[in-house]
């Protein structure tokens, strides 16, 4: 995938303090699915028979586990468009109980990208973040976000978006 394109699409999506991640996925053509034919597993990204992208989402998980999910599938779409073409990913509860640990990651890297503007993640990375006229602290920020305060936590500074996705071309990887 084209590294300004992606780098556009987080801009133009990109609103104040917050990215329009469903507006991201529209442009990608990533259809976005909340299902009960999910059992155990917490979703899933795979492209169908169609060639769409498609990330389906257990129904019986919670807003902020929706969005977190809907992130990383994302960013596993835009680094591993091949991996997903085959076989697709799966997430499940062991994955999310990981999350933290995999902040380093590609993967991690790229979806915090997705879910929060640069500067954002540079304030939350110092712990306190200034959104928009309000001082707002670190920990009601995380109680009002839309995404599980273990991802937030992963969020790394001096990482842009566009140095992710420039290094991720010699990955082994993508296929």
């Amino acid at each position: 995938m084209e590294i300004l394109l992606i780098k556009n699409m987080i801009k133009g999506n990109t609103h104040d303090n917050t990215i329009n991640i469903k507006g991201i996925a529209n442009k990608l053509g990533i259809e976005i699915l909340i299902t009960s034919h999910l059992s155990t597993d917490l979703a899933q990204v795979y492209v169908d028979e169609n060639d769409k992208p498609v990330i389906q989402i257990n129904e019986n998980t919670d807003l902020e586990t929706k969005y977190t999910l809907m992130v990383i599938a994302m960013a596993d779409y835009i680094l591993k468009p091949k991996k997903v073409s085959k076989t697709g990913i799966i997430y499940d509860m062991f994955f999310l109980d990981d999350i933290f640990s995999q902040r380093y990651h590609y993967r991690m890297l790229l979806a915090t990208r997705l879910a929060f503007p640069e500067h954002v993640i540079e304030k939350l990375c110092n712990k306190v973040a200034t959104i928009g006229e309000n001082d707002i602290n670190y920990m009601n920020f995380v109680q009002q976000s839309n995404y599980l305060s273990q991802f937030i936590r992963s969020c790394i500074d001096d990482s842009s978006a566009l140095f992710l996705i420039k290094n991720t071309n010699d990955l082994p990887i993508q296929t």
